[in-house]
């Protein structure tokens, strides 16, 4: 009788997964296979392989702008030195 709503459930709760891992890691979530089907597959596993090699790649080598993105967005940059950035630019010119 709740077949129908675990799989309902199953799916919901893996596409969320995936959501908050996109925004988070720049990846959808690792072992979504077994989340969705109950079962651990051979391609589930290849697909956490790639996503792991991604997401070492992003973390490693673009994050740092994301990052900084978000302390922007939440207030938490300091921005104590931007005077001496202005003056920098200033001199360029």
């Amino acid at each position: 009788p709740w077949q129908n709503g675990e799989v309902a459930h199953r799916l919901l709760w893996a596409d969320n997964a995936d959501a908050i891992s996109r925004l988070y890691a720049g990846t959808p979530a690792l072992k979504g296979d077994f989340t969705r089907t109950g079962k651990r597959t051979k391609r589930g596993a290849l697909d956490d392989g790639m996503n792991s090699l991604q997401r070492y790649y992003l973390n490693n080598f673009l994050d740092a702008d994301r990052q900084e993105g978000y302390d922007l967005m939440v207030g938490y940059a300091n921005f104590s030195n931007i005077g001496d950035f202005a003056e920098d630019v200033d001199e360029v010119d």
